[in-house]
C-alpha cells in the first residue's frame, strides 16, 4: 500500500499512522478477520485416498507389518510407503 498525504503528515508530526491513512484501505476488513477458504476434497479424491489406505493396510497385513516387504509388494520405495503411513495415520505394527 502507498502512503497518502495524510499518512505522510501523521508521520511528519510524530503521530501514529492508522489504516485509514493508507491508500486502498477503504472498505477492507481488519487484518486477520477473514478466514481463508480451503478447497474441499472431491468425492473422487476421497475414494482414491480410501483405496490407497486400504491397499497399504492390506499389504502390511500380508507382510506382517514389515514395511520394506510391503513396499516391495506394492511396487514402491519403502520411504514412499512410510509417507503413505504418515498421511493415512497407519501404524505398521497395528494395521487396520
Amino acid at each position: 500500500m502507498e502512503l497518502t498525504e495524510s499518512a505522510a503528515a501523521a508521520l511528519r508530526d510524530g503521530h501514529v499512522v492508522r489504516e485509514s491513512h493508507l491508500a486502498g484501505s477503504a472498505g477492507m476488513p481488519p487484518a486477520g478477520s477473514v478466514k481463508p477458504v480451503l478447497p474441499r476434497a472431491s468425492e473422487e479424491q476421497v475414494r482414491e485416498a480410501d483405496l490407497e489406505r486400504s491397499q497399504v493396510v492390506e499389504a502390511l497385513k500380508r507382510c506382517e507389518g514389515r514395511v520394506a516387504t510391503a513396499a516391495r509388494e506394492l511396487g514402491v520405495h519403502r520411504n514412499q510407503l512410510r509417507r503413505w503411513l504418515e498421511k493415512h495415520k497407519v501404524d505398521p505394527k497395528l494395521p487396520g
